[in-house]
This record gives C-alpha cells, structure tokens and sequence, in this order.
C-alpha cells in the first residue's frame, strides 16, 4: 500500500492552538498585573494605559513576520496539493494585518519617523500578500508553471528580509520608549514590582518566540518531506486526485504512461480525461476506499493519442487529523504488452486447438519417459480411449501389439537420443482388424533453453497408398519379366532367322539387342525411376570388355538419368562401341577410348558426353552414313531434346559429341557435378 510518508500541518493543528492559548493567558496575566498596580496607586491610572498601549504596540509588531510566514505556508501547501483547506491561514493573516498595524499607529507618543516606518513595513507586507495572492490566482488558473516560477523568484526572500529588518528596527525604538516611560512612573511602583512586571514581559515575549520558531521549523522539516516526496512521487506513474476524481497531482512519471501534460491534467475529471473503464464504478472503489484503505485492480484507459491502455492500479486513501478522507494516490503500472501478449497466446492456443481438432492425421507429443502429453482427437479416436484414459501413459498401455508398441517406443527414444528429425512408416494393429501403416514424422521437443523434454509427432495413415503401391510394384515385375522374355523371343527368332544368312548381320543385331536388355535390366532395378549415368555406361561397354578394362577411361560427375535417356544412351554408346570395334580405336590392340561427361552451366544447363577415341588406325570420313550413325544423330538426339554428331576427321580415331538439356535428361535438378567417377 503506498502511502504519504507524513501528515501535512492543518491550519487548526494542536500546536497553534496551544500557542493561542499561551500568548492569551500571558497577555491577561499581563493585564491582570496592570490592573493590580493600577488598583494600588490609583493616582498612576494614566501611567498604567500608557504602559499597556506600549505593550500591546509591542506585541503587534512581533506579530507580523509570524502572520506573513503563516500566510506563505499555507500558499505553499496549498500550491502542493491542491487542497483549499490550507488557504485558512492565508486569509487570516490577511484579516489580522488590519488590527495589528491598528495597534502599531496607537503606540503612545508616536514619532514622525515611526510612522513613516509603520508605513513601509505595511507596503512591503502588502506587496509580499499580492505575490501570494497572484500565485494563487496563477494556481487556480491552470498556470501552475508560471505559479511556481513567481514563487521561486527571490524577490520573496527579499521582501521577507526588509520586513524582518524594518521590524527589527520598529521594536527596538518601541523598547526604547517602554524603558523611558518606565522610567517615569517609576515612583509608582516598587522595585519588586517592576522586576515582576519586566520577567513577565520577558517571559511572554521569550514564550511567544520559541513557540513560533518551533512550530516554523517543524512546518519547514515538513515542507522540506513533502517537497522530496512529490518530486520521487512525480517520477513514478503516479498521482493524487479527490474522492470525487478531480486530479490534484500530476508527475512527469504519469505524463509519460498517458500523454497530458501537468497543465491539460490538473483539476479534470480522471476518469473523463482518461475514459477510465473498470471492473466496479467510482462510487464502489470511493466505498472500499473508505472501509479498507486501498483497493487494487486491473483498469482499461484511453492514451492522448487514442491508443487504449490496460494498467494495474494501486489505490491508497490518505486521512487527515481527524481521521476525514482527504486524498486518494493512485500508483498505476502498465501492463499492455502483457495483456496483448496473453491476447495472442489465447489466440494461439485457440488455433492449435482448433488444429489438433480438425486436423486428419494424428498429431501427439510425448515426454522422455514416452508418456503421452499431448493427443489431438484422430489419435484419441485410434487408441479408441477418452484423453483422461490417455494422458501421462505410453504406448504399451494402450496398444494391443507389444511388439509393435515397443518399436513405436524405441523409434521415440532414437529421436530424442539422437535430438534429430526423422520421417518413417509404423505399423500398429488392433485386435481383430487388419494392420494399418503410417506414415510418421517425428522431431524432438525442447525447452526454452534448447534441452530436449521430449517429442512431438504427426503421423499420417498411408494404408491404402501402399496397398496401391505393392500392386502396382507387382504389375511393373510383370510386366519387366514379359519383356525380357520378349527381348529374349526377339533374339531367338532373329538367331533363327538369320543362321543362314550373313554372320555380321545377325552378331549385329542380336548385339543391339543385347544392348537394350543390359539398360532394360539397369532400370528394372530401380524399378524404372531412373538409372546412374555410371551404371548406363558400364552396362553398355560390358559386352565389349574382353580386352580388358584398361581400354576404356570412363569420367564424369555422379548423375542419375530419367529413363528414356537411359535406354537412349545405352544404344547410342553402343553403336559408338560397335564402331570402335570394326574400324575405330577398339580395332587394334593399342588403341583406347575415353569416355567423359560434365555438366555446362548457364542459363540452361547440359548435359555434355564425349567420346574420344585414340591409338587406333587413320579414321576417313565414310561415303555414306551407316545405320550406327544415323541411329545416334537422329534418333539419339531427338530423344534426348538436344543433338548428337559423330567426327571422322581425326588422324587418330571418331569423337562423338551428345548434348542436351540437363533439366530433360536427369531426374532432379538436385544433382551437381561433385563426385567423379574413377577411371575404369
């Protein structure tokens, strides 16, 4: 609960009613003692009056300054908070200037200079009065500024210091005269009489200065509190108002969390200035205010700038003297990022709930022990339990098949070891119905500080994809093994049917043949996807590889070819092959070919194969173009989308050229010309 750290000097407080009381009695006391002497020498009756007039012009001299101090600090504590109750002592003071320069002109055998000094002490306390009364007006006008700027000025201090002065002045001639008119009717009193007469003026007098002194310092030590308690209190999003939420403080800590200066704050409404929106009305928080002493809660209040605001506010209900509520301080602490910050994680949960619901596959999340944390309703729905009869259990307690449970609990464990995503199919079964297959992508699930706490999942059920998947795999071995079996019948039936003709003919042609079951069988293996560049190659040169592999230096980067390419490159390589053997390189027993492929960058990338031959006998340029030739520059490059061209110009052997899009020959663009292939 915050808290005023002192209760201000009311106008009425104890300790000016007891100095009331003391100058009162001393002064009656006083006049009780001149009318004693009076009453015993009747014939001093004119002596006695002149001494009480002295006495009292005395006594109104002392008291301007303390009348002008009382005056400043009500306006002080008046500027400070606002409260109209501390204008009491201002305006008395004014009220008792009139009596007490009265009393002052009324002193017996007043002088020309005394008057005249009586007069400048007035126009100087007046003019000290009108700097109180046009700070004041200032105040209540909303120049609060311009108020504190007047008041901070020296000229205050100034004026204060020639009426002290002055004054000074007025009550050592007013002494002067006491002792000389004492002097005179000295005669009518005895000595112990006027011993008494004098410690009594002394002690009134003596009386009258500590009480003032030390209700003035007392006033300062708490003026000086209050001073330092507004300025921390002004840097704090504080401030004061009214029980009927006039405002009455405003710090810079306030301006900040709002936007409204001191000046556009002070005396407004603050729940109209703010358009303060609360779980209660005023007149509830006012009553709990009054019963209990503070009250706290959550508000929503409306920035300068339009923007809404929710803060947490403290309210604390300060009391005066007598017990009566005088001001309310509210210490408020924004909290709108908070409140925005809890907005969306509302919002955030409401999406992954509406996620976890609607979603078909399962989505699960589990901790280190493989306890179940988190389950949408598909999972719910395949464990075919309510979430109370699955939080915090594992796989084992629910799944029928242990067996397939505890791999399900083993791939979990490899994934938070391993603190890696993997993706991978599980097969669970129920009792009594066939087994299904999911499709499972699990990731491990961290803390804010990146420590593994588990994993979350989603599996998707892949059932009928791979029921699909295995007859269309059993249709394509088929249809692999028919044609083979073509091939093979095809090879028979031209055997067969060239065995009486042309030997050259028929080794060609069961060799083409030959050529195209070697790259059939390649991509039968990988179920016709695609097939490595090396794997092409090597197929092709197989049945050409008698001499020795040293004949033959294969190079080139790690590619995988669609099929067609595939089947185009393994009949191209082997029309080259059969070439070489008839009349190129491959003819003699020094001759060499190399064969190299390299990806070309550019805008469209290609594919480049090369095939030099070397060592072998003068190559010329045929007459007419052979069916090895024309099958790889028309065919060949037609269906690989580019263009192929075979040179026999060379002294030492054919080089044969094949280009064509990358994009249209290798089955993904993933592939780059990294990893060589080793001479062969």
């Amino acid at each position: 609960m915050v808290a005023v750290p002192f209760t201000l000097p009311s106008p009425t407080s104890r300790a000016a009613r007891l100095l009331v009381t003391l100058v009162t009695w001393l002064a009656l006391a006083l006049l009780a003692l001149g009318g004693l002497l009076a009453a015993s020498d009747l014939g001093s009756f004119d002596s006695n009056t002149t001494l009480s007039d002295h006495t009292t012009a005395q006594l109104a001299a002392e008291r301007v300054l303390p009348h002008l101090k009382d005056a400043e600090a009500g306006q002080r504590h008046y500027l400070l908070t606002g409260d109209t109750s501390y204008l009491k002592p201002y305006e008395a003071a004014r009220r008792q200037f009139d009596q007490d320069f009265a009393n002052l002109r009324a002193a017996p055998s007043p002088s020309p200079s005394r008057i005249a000094q009586i007069a400048r002490i007035r126009r100087l306390a007046d003019a000290r009065l009108s700097e109180l009364t046009r700070t004041i007006e200032l105040y209540q006008s909303g120049e609060r500024d311009g108020a504190r700027q007047l008041e901070l000025a020296n000229r205050a201090k100034r004026t204060m210091d020639t009426i002290g002065a002055e004054v000074a002045d007025l009550q050592a001639d007013l002494r002067n005269q006491f002792v000389q008119a004492h002097g005179s009717i000295h005669s009518a009193y005895t000595l112990g009489e006027a011993i008494l007469l004098v410690a009594l003026a002394a002690a009134s007098f003596a009386a009258t200065v500590w009480a003032k002194r030390r209700i003035q310092r007392d006033i300062d030590a708490k003026l000086y509190r209050l001073e330092r308690f507004t300025q921390a209190f002004g840097q704090t999003q504080g401030t004061l108002r009214s029980l009927d939420g006039r405002i009455v403080f405003w710090g810079i800590g306030a301006e900040r969390l709002y936007g409204y200066s001191e000046k556009e704050a002070l005396g407004k409404n603050a729940l109209d200035l703010l358009q303060t929106r609360g779980p209660v009305s005023l007149e509830e928080i006012n009553a709990i205010l009054v019963r209990d002493g503070e009250w706290q809660g959550e508000l929503t209040r409306r920035h300068k700038d339009g923007r809404e605001i929710h803060i947490i506010s403290k309210w604390s209900l300060n009391r005066g003297e007598a017990g009566e509520p005088e001001v309310a301080i509210e210490v408020s602490s924004d909290i709108t990022s908070i409140k925005l910050a809890e907005r969306e994680l509302h919002q955030t949960n409401a999406l992954l709930r509406a996620i976890l619901e609607t979603a078909p596959g399962l989505i699960y999340a589990k901790d280190l022990q493989g306890r179940i944390m988190l389950a949408n309703v598909s999972t719910l729905d395949l464990i075919g339990r309510p979430w109370s009869e699955v939080e915090g259990r594992t796989d084992l307690e629910f799944l029928d098949n242990k067996a397939q449970a505890q791999l399900v609990m083993a791939n979990d464990r490899r994934i938070m070891d391993q603190a890696k995503t993997e993706e991978f199919e599980e097969i669970i079964s129920h009792e009594g119905r066939h087994p299904r297959v999911w499709s499972s992508t699990k990731a491990p699930l961290r803390d804010a500080d990146g420590k593994v706490i588990g994993l979350v999942g989603v599996s998707v059920e892949i059932t009928e994809r791979k029921r699909i998947e295995d007859r269309l795999q059993l249709m394509v071995n088929e249809l692999n093994h028919r044609v083979k079996n073509t091939l093979a019948t095809v090879q028979a039936i031209a055997s067969q049917t060239l065995r009486g003709g042309d030997p050259i003919v028929r080794q060609t042609l069961e060799r083409r043949l030959m050529a195209l079951a070697a790259a059939h069988d390649v991509l039968t293996r990988e179920n016709w996807e695609g097939a490595d560049i090396d794997d092409v190659v090597t197929g092709a040169l197989a049945p050409f590889g008698d001499g020795g592999d040293y004949r033959f230096t294969v190079s080139g980067p790690s590619l995988r070819l669609l099929p067609r390419a595939a089947l185009a490159l393994a009949m191209g390589l082997h029309e080259l092959t059969t070439n070489a053997l008839k009349y190129g390189a491959l003819s003699t027993l020094a001759g060499q070919v190399a064969i190299n492929w390299q990806v070309v960058e550019g805008a469209k990338p290609l594919l480049r194969l090369t095939w030099t031959e070397s060592g072998g006998p003068p190559v010329m340029a045929p007459s007419k173009r052979g069916f090895g030739v024309r099958l790889i520059e028309r065919s060949l490059a037609q269906d690989l989308g580019g263009k192929a061209s075979v040179i026999f110009d060379q002294p030492a052997g054919i080089v044969g050229t094949i280009e064509a899009p990358l994009a249209d020959v290798v089955v993904s663009a993933e592939v780059t010309p990294l990893l060589q292939v080793g001479a062969r």
